[in-house]
């Protein structure tokens, strides 16, 4: 998990999300009352999960 706490700002970069879509996930953060980075990195870890992959896999991000 750490290994994804640690790069989820490259990871979230690796997305290549419009700037429109990350003022979105910025918005849905807020509302969620957590903060946005603590949003985008549990959104990678559930999609990276989805595709069950291992975390040790994510450790070159």
């Amino acid at each position: 998990m750490t290994t994804i706490l640690q790069g989820g700002r490259r990871a979230l970069m690796q997305l290549h999300l419009s700037e429109g879509e990350k003022r979105l996930l910025h918005v849905y953060a807020r509302k969620d009352g957590i903060s946005p980075s603590m949003w985008i990195r549990r959104a990678i870890y559930n999609e990276l999960k989805r595709r069950g992959m291992r975390l040790g896999a994510v450790h070159g991000l």
